[in-house]
């Protein structure tokens, strides 16, 4: 099978036996924190066996850091934007200086932006939820491992691989590949602060859909497909709100909601990389189905989900545009300068 199947595949595959595992032992909130530890798959690459271990460990891990750093936060409530716009920052230099491909950062800050709605004692975040988000790595790494057998990916590519790069050159390669990356990784923070303020005022109303919509957004990097992004997750926001209403007002059984969310995410992942506004219409669903598996869907949700994307999104096209007008009329004014002075 090819890999553009095998990698979808793997993503549904660790979604499921999660949610497998919780119904199981009869704990299906268990489960639905289990399904964020199991974005930990999405680090999975056509590389090697050893490759996708590590990289889905530490995608993992750094899932399982940014929740807790969430969860911390929401004991501090003001803080939020002001550690929103340094994770932001530190983890868009971190993933350029050592190249980690898509999603890289956007599913920790998504991860951190959910820790931080669960507004739940620290102790109990400690003793059950992180168990959860341990499951869903642990299933991820086993699932990992089997698809790039599939693959039949070699066990290590330690012979081709070249020297390690210092820290300091691995800074200096990345400003020569884009001079402009700390222009960008401060963008996109002082953005992310402003949506995160969004969030803290509407904190009891779903206000960190605003923020998880402004990193989705932001996540296309350039200009054009930020924009593209922007109708896309909009539009694919609406289509999906109606499917997953329809599902819901089916009232299938566990069963089939778990399968439903298992066809829906492979759907996303599938669909992601090649259709954005498409793949939206099936992350919406799952978010409606998960709330569902965890007793806590309200109709009320849906307003709240659509109006975040909706702030969230156009906010952040309408600064991130600002902010590349700025820039760019500093470029032509140097220029028109420069002409002056060369005549």
């Amino acid at each position: 099978m090819q890999a553009s199947y095998l990698k979808p595949i793997g993503a549904a595959l660790s979604t499921g036996i999660v949610m497998m595992i919780a119904v199981m032992i009869h704990n299906l909130t268990l489960g639905t924190l289990g399904v964020l530890g199991a974005f930990a798959f999405l680090a999975f690459q056509d590389r090697s066996v050893y490759y996708n271990v590590k990289a889905i460990s530490l995608h993992g891990l750094a899932l399982l850091v940014a929740f807790l750093l969430g969860a911390s936060t929401a004991y501090s409530p003001w803080l939020l934007p002001f550690v929103t716009a340094s994770l932001s920052f530190g983890a868009f230099l971190i993933t350029k200086l050592y190249r980690i491909p898509k999603p890289d950062y956007f599913f920790v800050l998504m991860v951190f932006a959910t820790g931080y709605n669960f507004q739940k004692p620290l102790h109990e975040i400690l003793t059950y939820h992180v168990w959860g988000l341990l499951l869903g790595v642990v299933v991820s790494v086993i699932v990992g491992v089997e698809i790039s057998r599939l693959l039949k990916l070699p066990f290590s590519l330690w012979p081709y691989v070249p020297k390690r790069l210092t820290l300091k050159q691995r800074y200096q390669f990345m400003l020569t590949k884009d001079p402009t990356v700390l222009v960008k990784a401060s963008h996109f923070s002082s953005i992310l602060f402003v949506t995160s303020y969004i969030a803290y005022l509407l904190i009891d109303k779903g206000g960190y859909w605003v923020l998880i919509s402004s990193a989705a957004v932001l996540s296309g990097e350039h200009l054009e497909h930020i924009k593209k992004r922007t109708i896309g997750r909009v539009l694919g926001t609406i289509v999906g709100i109606v499917i997953g209403l329809g599902i819901i007002q089916l009232h299938v059984s566990v069963t089939y909601l778990i399968l439903l969310l298992v066809l829906f995410n492979f759907l996303t992942e599938y669909y992601m990389p090649r259709q954005y506004t498409i793949a939206n219409f099936f992350t919406n669903p799952q978010v409606i189905i998960l709330m569902a598996l965890s007793n806590s869907f309200r109709h009320s949700v849906l307003t709240i989900r659509f109006l975040g994307v909706f702030i969230g999104s156009l906010l952040t096209l309408f600064i991130i545009l600002i902010l590349e007008y700025a820039l760019q009329s500093m470029i032509d004014h140097k220029a028109t300068i420069k002409e002056w002075v060369d005549d």
